[in-house]
Parts: structure tokens; C-alpha cells; sequence
């Protein structure tokens, strides 16, 4: 249908043809001044022969239906932890496979665990110690490494992380009590508890007939990224004990411990990791200090400190990161 007022232009022209004038297309006028009294006026004047229909509207999806993010995560199974943190980069996609049997909760890592080829392999370890292989730091001081000494070390990883108790201390410094960048778990003989898991008491029974020493304690330490770290330093050792031997276990992602003269002075880097074994001896813990720096990128690990004769002066336990007074 024509719009009224090209009806009059063709009128008009009409019009000048016949003689006449142009007719009122409106006669009866009504009160809307609104020339276009059809509420869904067609925009194009001249539609085509073969107008295309509108595309028909996507149903809404039902109210029970999610949509899903383009990354989504696995649906947690039976065994696995509910993801109870907020969904952001910074947070590990990396889940430990069950839940862990004491009970705790696990700490969530900031950066995906890598396993390597071998380390889902059983874990076992060289009684003998027959890779042995001692680097001198001075005439006094000196290392014992045996290079993956744990095969299978990935699987003592995932049950080390599931079942300790991780907790976040509080290191006295001069400016106060800073928090250390790094999760710790420990176990004494005097707590009267099983060390756990059962393989790193079999560690601790092998490195103490080795060394004929009764290594009474052990310390994990959780490097959740290259964000954790810890400051050059030596270990709170009784001062009774003149040389003290303390043997270190390596999981997970391989780190540099570094060692230098105490007060200063050129350090020598070792990578430890996927079941590596470090041992330190002679005056290594009173002569040098050692520490883990801090690095741009870096996968989970965890040590495993043997140590005997430990003093716990200089740490007070984050009271709220374990829940006890």
C-alpha cells in the first residue's frame, strides 16, 4: 500500500494532466496526528518479489541447563576434593587424585604438577645407596648426592601433599613476625605418631643406618611455585652436635639449592628434584648457609629434611593455618 503522500504526488501529476487538483487522501481526519496509522510501517518502500523471512529466534535454553565456559574444568569424581576456590588464573588446575585419608585439607598449588615419564613407575629406592657421589664444599664441608635415588617419585609426591598437614609459620625477623613463603609440615618422634606416608619412615630408617645416626624428626616443606622461597640460612641445630648430618629428599619439580660461605661469598647451585637425595656433612651446616631462591616460573616441590637434635627456637606455627592455640 502507497503512503498517503506519494498517493498525492501521483494524484498531482494526475491532476496537472486532467486539469484538476489534488484530492485530500484523509478526508475524515483523525484526532492522532501520527500520518501513519499502521503501527508496523514496512521500511522498505519497495520490497522485493521474494522478501527473505526473519530468522526465526533460538529457543532459550532450559532454566536446569549451564552454559559452559570454553576451558571447562573436569567434573570431580568420587575421589577428588570439591573445588572450593574462585576460578582464576592463579589457581592450579591440579588436583591430588583422592582425598587425603587424615582427613586434612589440602592446600590448593598456584601452578599445575607435571609428572615425568617414570614417575607414576612404583616407588622404591637404593638401600645401598650405591649412586653415591660426594662433592666437597671445603676442606671441611662436604655433600653426598645420589641422583634420583627414589624411582617413582611422582606417586610419593601426590601421597606426601595428600596426607600431611600443611600449615604456614611465622619466622621471628627483626621487623616481626613474617610469614614464610612456603607450606611446612613436621613430625617428631615425641609426637608419638606414625610417620606418614609408611615409605618416608623406610627412608628415614635406611639414612639412619647409613649414617649411624637416629635421624628423630623430619621436616616437609611445600614449594607450591617459584613464588615460594626461603632466605639463605642454616638449620637450628643443638650446638652439641659439632658436625651434624642431614639428609634432603627432593620431589616433585626439580629446584637450585644453593650453598655459600656464612656471611657471604660465591655459592654453588645444585637442581634437585624427582627424587634426588642431598646429603649435608661435616661443617657444611655451621661454616655454610644454604637457600632456595626465588624464580620467575616453577613447578611444585617438596623436601624432605631428616634432621636430629633440631632446636625450634626461631618459628612460631601460624595458629591460623592450622587451627590450633
Amino acid at each position: 500500500m502507497l503512503r498517503p503522500d506519494r498517493r498525492c504526488a501521483r494524484l498531482a501529476r494526475y491532476s496537472r494532466r486532467e486539469g484538476g487538483a489534488c484530492p485530500n487522501p484523509n478526508p475524515n481526519p483523525s484526532p492522532n496526528p501520527n500520518p501513519n496509522p499502521n503501527p508496523n510501517p514496512n521500511p522498505n518502500p519497495n520490497p522485493s518479489p521474494n522478501p527473505k523471512p526473519e530468522p526465526e529466534p533460538e529457543p532459550e535454553p532450559e532454566p536446569e541447563a549451564r552454559t559452559r565456559s570454553p576451558n571447562p574444568k573436569p567434573d570431580a569424581g568420587p575421589d577428588t576434593e570439591p573445588d572450593t576456590e574462585p576460578d582464576a588464573e592463579d589457581r592450579t588446575r591440579w588436583r591430588p587424585a583422592r582425598a587425603s585419608r587424615a582427613g586434612y585439607p589440602s592446600p590448593v598449588l598456584t601452578t599445575p604438577f607435571q609428572p615425568s615419564l617414570l614417575g607414576r613407575e612404583p616407588t622404591t629406592f637404593d638401600p645401598s645407596l650405591s649412586g653415591l657421589v660426594r662433592v666437597r664444599l671445603d676442606d671441611t664441608a662436604w655433600l653426598d648426592i645420589v641422583a634420583g635415588w627414589v624411582r617413582g617419585s611422582d606417586a610419593l609426591f601426590d601421597e606426601v601433599f595428600r596426607t600431611r598437614e600443611w600449615a604456614q609459620r611465622l619466622r621471628r625477623m627483626h621487623q616481626g613476625r613474617v610469614p614464610e613463603p612456603r607450606l611446612t609440615s613436621h613430625w617428631s618422634e615425641l609426637s608419638a605418631e606414625p610417620l606418614r606416608p609408611a615409605l618416608v619412615d623406610e627412608l628415614r630408617r635406611c639414612l639412619s643406618a647409613h649414617y649411624r645416626v637416629d635421624f628423630d624428626s623430619v621436616g616437609f616443606n611445600l614449594y607450591r611455585d617459584g613464588k615460594d622461597s626461603v632466605a639463605w640460612h642454616g638449620d637450628h641445630i643443638t650446638k652439641e652436635i659439632a658436625e651434624p648430618i642431614v639428609p634432603l629428599v627432593s620431589l616433585g619439580e626439580p629446584r637450585k639449592l644453593l650453598f655459600r660461605p656464612k656471611g657471604g661469598g660465591t655459592s654453588r647451585a645444585f637442581v634437585l628434584g624427582r627424587g634426588d637425595l642431598l646429603v649435608t656433612g661435616g661443617l657444611a651446616q655451621r661454616t655454610w648457609e644454604h637457600a632456595v631462591p626465588r624464580v620467575a616460573r616453577a613447578g611444585p616441590r617438596i623436601s624432605l629434611a631428616f634432621r636430629y637434635g633440631l632446636e625450634r627456637r626461631g618459628y612460631v606455627q601460624d595458629q591460623a593455618a592450622d587451627g590450633r592455640a
